[in-house]
C-alpha cells in the first residue's frame, strides 16, 4: 500500500511538472506572439526588433501589408522609421534619401494638422503620392477636408493652389442652382 501511494505521488508530481511546462510554453508564446507573427511573415530577427519598437497599430500595418519591407535599405540613412510610407513611395521618381526626407518632413510638419482636419491614414498615404510638401501647406492653411479635395484628383491637370477657388465656385454654383429652382415656383 505504501508503494502504491509513492507511485501515485510520483505520477502527481510528473503531472504537475507537465502542466507547469505547458503553462510556461503558453506564456512564452503569448508574450512573444507579435514577434512570432513578424518572423512568420519573413522579417529577420534584427528587423523584428526594430518593428517591435513601433506602436501596436503600426506593427499591425506591417503584418497586414502585402510584402516584407527591406528595412536595411532605409536604415542606410538616418530616418524616423516610417518604413511602410517609404516603401509606398518607391515607385516615385525620387531616390532613397529624397523619399526619407519627404516622408519624415511630412510627419514632422503636416501630419498632426491634417489629422486634426479629419484625414485618415490611408487618405494621407494617397496624398503623399500626389502632393508636394508645399501643397500640403495649402491644404492645411485653407483647412480643406478630404471630402472637399478628393473629387478634384479625378480632374486631369488639377492645381492644388486652386482647390480653395474650385471649392468656393462649387458652393456658389450649388446655391445658384438651388436659388434658380426656388424662383421657378
Amino acid at each position: 500500500m505504501l508503494n502504491s501511494k509513492n507511485k501515485t505521488h510520483k505520477r502527481f508530481k510528473i503531472l504537475i511538472a507537465g502542466f507547469a511546462v505547458l503553462a510556461l510554453l503558453l506564456f512564452l508564446t503569448i508574450a512573444n506572439w507579435t514577434r512570432i507573427q513578424l518572423g512568420y511573415k519573413g522579417y529577420p530577427a534584427q528587423e523584428r526588433k526594430i518593428l517591435l519598437s513601433l506602436s501596436d497599430d503600426e506593427i499591425k500595418e506591417y503584418l497586414d501589408y502585402d510584402k516584407v519591407i527591406d528595412l536595411s535599405k532605409w536604415n542606410a540613412f538616418p530616418n524616423e522609421k516610417h518604413y511602410l510610407d517609404y516603401d509606398l513611395l518607391v515607385s516615385s521618381n525620387k531616390n532613397t534619401e529624397e523619399i526619407i526626407s519627404y516622408v519624415d518632413t511630412f510627419y514632422k510638419k503636416n501630419y498632426k494638422d491634417l489629422s486634426a482636419l479629419g484625414y485618415q491614414k490611408e487618405n494621407l498615404r494617397f496624398l503623399m503620392q500626389k502632393l508636394s510638401l508645399s501643397e500640403f501647406q495649402i491644404v492645411i492653411q485653407n483647412k480643406l477636408t478630404w471630402e472637399q479635395i478628393n473629387p478634384y484628383f479625378a480632374v486631369q491637370g488639377y492645381i492644388v493652389k486652386d482647390f480653395p477657388a474650385y471649392i468656393k465656385s462649387k458652393k456658389i454654383s450649388k446655391r445658384c442652382c438651388y436659388a434658380d429652382f426656388l424662383s421657378y415656383d
